[in-house]
């Protein structure tokens, strides 16, 4: 890298290519849920993964949100900050559906 590049301008490229590899992912996604006839709505954010999926579920006033899991045990879950568990153990007022890997 050249001098000239700084750690601002890597992080934000970071960012930039994260975002843009997540923006793809979720519009194959959308495609199969439409291709199945559901309503879904695609929503990117920056921050702390479970306070985001919680406080955008309950901003789109969502009937659900699934997450994903790797099935792990609930205390490799806790001591690793798993998605998955912090979501359904956060005062969410919107159900929650893990479907594990």
């Amino acid at each position: 890298m050249p001098p000239t590049v700084s750690p601002t301008d890597i992080r934000e490229s970071t960012e930039d290519l994260l975002r843009q590899a997540t923006e793809a992912y979720l519009d194959e996604a959308l495609t199969e849920c439409g291709n199945r006839e559901l309503s879904v709505s695609k929503i990117v954010r920056t921050g702390h993964p479970v306070e985001e999926i919680v406080k955008a579920a309950e901003a789109e006033q969502a009937d659900l949100v699934v997450v994903g899991s790797h099935g792990r045990s609930a205390i490799k879950a806790a001591v690793l900050g798993s998605v998955a568990y912090g979501v359904v153990h956060k005062d969410a007022k919107v159900p929650v559906l893990v479907v594990r890997r």
